[in-house]
Order: structure tokens, then C-alpha cells, then sequence
């Protein structure tokens, strides 16, 4: 992908033009919550009821909805391991995610 000065390339299309913040970023399908069924409206449901979610399914999890049963595990794996579960607590935590999204220039 060709870069575009100063731009990280999360923020650039394959023609190195800017892309507008309301881009959709999915390469796969994904399912919104309002048009879930079945295992996967009730794993949305688990995550929604969590309050570190917001009430919604962040859309790195939205990623998975076609394979259920693999979106719940990585929920739990996470819910598990970090979100303050860890040793380093949920402050340092973020600290270290945003470094490395900003490393990684990833949009998230």
C-alpha cells in the first residue's frame, strides 16, 4: 500500500488517499446486534450485559459473528486476562493497548 505522508496507513486507502472517519473498516461479514438470531443474539446478549461493553458489541468482536461459539470464547478469554483481571490492573492496561494500537497505527 502506497503511504501517504505523516498518514498511518490504517487511516489511508490502497491508493493512498485519506479515508473518512465514518469508513467502514470490515472485510467480512458481520452481523449487527438488531439482526442476530439464535446462539449468536444470545452470546450479543452475554457481552451487551457486561458493563465494561456499554451495552453494545464492539465491532472487533462483530468480526466473529458468524462463528459464534468462537466470538464467546474470545470474550471470556479477554474478560479473563484483562479489563483489570491481570496483575497490571485495567489503568496500565489500557495504557499499554493504546501504545500499541498507535504503534501498530490501528484505527482502534
Amino acid at each position: 500500500m502506497p503511504r501517504t505522508s505523516g498518514v498511518p496507513p490504517a487511516l489511508c486507502s490502497q491508493n493512498g488517499k485519506y479515508r473518512e472517519k465514518g469508513d467502514s473498516m470490515a472485510w467480512v461479514k458481520t452481523i449487527d446486534e438488531k439482526e442476530a438470531t439464535g446462539r449468536l443474539a444470545q452470546v450479543y446478549a452475554e457481552v451487551m450485559k457486561h458493563p465494561l461493553s456499554g451495552g453494545r458489541v464492539p465491532n472487533v468482536l462483530k468480526s466473529m459473528s458468524l462463528r459464534p461459539e468462537a466470538l464467546l470464547s474470545v470474550w471470556r478469554m479477554n474478560l479473563g486476562i484483562t479489563f483489570g483481571a491481570s496483575t497490571l490492573g485495567r489503568v496500565r492496561e489500557e495504557m499499554i493497548a493504546t501504545a500499541v494500537s498507535a504503534l501498530n497505527h490501528c484505527y482502534y
